[in-house]
């Protein structure tokens, strides 16, 4: 059973591992333009270090992506996969909002039954396993179109995130 239980934190650690990296096609398409130029003109309102919400210090956004130089052309898949992703994204994330609140309106109500609960839960579930296989295709994707040398970065880059989770905050 432990070994069971490891086999599935070390599944979700994989999980969110390329769901970052399938959520850096967004801070990429932020961070820099799409022929991976920088801004000009520094931070604009509201941006720290080149990109929304500080992200632009690392290089494409996430800290994963240090040290793999895009070519434009790889810049510009990935920017369509963001945008397509994030539109994706956007509408399961209303549908999971919607089955979320409709579940905490059952359960506040005199017509609370556990079928009902369990049938909403069922959709809450169904709706988090699409994400999550959108996460994975998109994470999929970013490693298709990288070269094998930028491939061989990115496993360093992940191995190096996976150990700096697992230090003690003050190690970091």
């Amino acid at each position: 059973m432990k070994n069971r239980i490891l086999h599935c934190v070390n599944l979700g650690a994989k999980t969110i591992a390329f769901g970052a990296l399938a959520l850096g096609l967004t801070a990429t398409s932020f961070a820099q333009g799409v022929d991976g130029s920088q801004p000009e003109n520094g931070p604009a309102p509201g941006e720290m270090h080149g990109g929304p919400h500080g992200m632009g210090h690392h290089k494409h956004g996430l800290p994963f992506m240090r040290g793999i130089d895009l070519t434009p052309a790889q810049s510009a898949q990935l920017k369509q996969m963001h945008q397509k992703q994030h539109e994706q994204a956007a509408a399961k994330h209303k549908a999971l909002r919607e089955q979320h609140q409709a579940l905490a309106k059952l359960v506040m109500s005199d017509s609370y039954s556990p079928a009902k609960a369990d049938k909403i839960i069922a959709q809450i579930g169904a709706i988090q396993a699409d994400m999550e296989r959108q996460r994975a295709e998109s994470g999929h994707q970013l490693y298709q179109i990288l070269t094998p040398e930028q491939r061989v970065k990115l496993q360093q880059n992940l191995a190096k995130g996976e150990e700096m989770r697992h230090r003690p905050p003050m190690e970091r």
